[in-house]
């Protein structure tokens, strides 16, 4: 095995791993947007169950839909905070993992020129 053949292949390692760390970050964001989405709906349908017997209930419901509405708004914000940070991590892996593809390439045209 050559020098160069050993570089190419402890490139592979290293953009795999790299590509691989991507992926896991790409989780965790991804994970965080589900979690805010997933409290969205609980506001959400907890609004739509909600139906008042009493003058009093109409009035503590007012105040939850009012609550609930800036909650919601709150969430928006949060989730678009979130998939902006995810904007950068989606983008590195997905160049982690043409780095890594082509680095592949690299490794069988060279093997089938041996």
């Amino acid at each position: 095995m050559t020098r160069k053949f050993q570089q190419l292949n402890a490139l592979r390692e290293l953009t795999e791993l790299k590509s691989e760390m991507s992926r896991a970050k790409l989780s965790i964001h991804r994970a965080e947007i589900d979690g805010i989405a997933a409290v969205m709906l609980e506001v959400t349908a907890a609004r739509a169950t909600v139906a008042a017997e009493t003058p009093i209930q109409a009035a503590a419901d007012d105040r939850y839909a009012i609550w609930a509405a800036k909650r919601n708004e709150v969430l928006q914000a949060d989730l678009a905070m979130a998939m902006a940070r995810a904007q950068p991590v989606k983008e590195m892996a997905a160049k982690d993992e043409a780095r890594s593809q082509v680095i592949k390439q690299l490794i069988k045209d060279r093997k089938k020129r041996s």
